[in-house]
């Protein structure tokens, strides 16, 4: 008996290569932003984010940041997922761990108590701003304290 294997089942390509999309373009592909529309919202966000720094609400939502742009949730979380290649939270916690940084390094090693910086970065619990430190950071904030200031003491 004799099997033929049709040419879909034998032969490979990379799709990507082949002028296909991206996952990402497919994700988005009936989406009506505009890639005018796109650079103008991320220009809005970055603004507001760094204004404004409404990452310090611990209470910030996809939602209340769409509100604040005059758009809806959609199209800010396509444009934070297109454009900076994250999802809202990771993205909102960058620049949280960026300000604990920021605190660290203002304060000159005069941080008394670690959990001051959790609520003034804008995050909810010691385990999330630990997490999201340590994911940026590659060590925990206690250390990186010690780390910056061993010099000081």
């Amino acid at each position: 008996m004799l099997y033929l294997k049709p040419d879909i089942i034998t032969k490979t390509e990379n799709l990507t290569e082949t002028g296909m999309d991206t996952e990402s373009d497919v994700k988005y592909k009936n989406s009506g932003l505009t890639e005018a529309m796109t650079s103008t919202l991320k220009s809005q966000l970055v603004n507001l984010i760094e204004t404004k720094k409404v990452y310090l609400d611990n209470g910030i939502t996809l939602e209340k940041l769409a509100k604040e742009l005059n758009t809806d949730r959609y199209s800010i979380s396509q444009v934070i997922n297109q454009e900076f290649g994250k999802n809202f939270y990771e993205f909102i916690n960058d620049y949280r761990v960026q300000e604990a940084v920021n605190i660290i390094e203002n304060n000159k090693g005069k941080i008394k108590l670690v959990t001051d910086l959790i609520y003034e970065s804008g995050f909810n619990n010691k385990v999330s701003f630990y997490k999201a430190f340590k994911k940026r950071k590659k060590t925990t904030p206690t250390q990186y304290i010690k780390e910056k200031y061993k010099d000081k003491e």
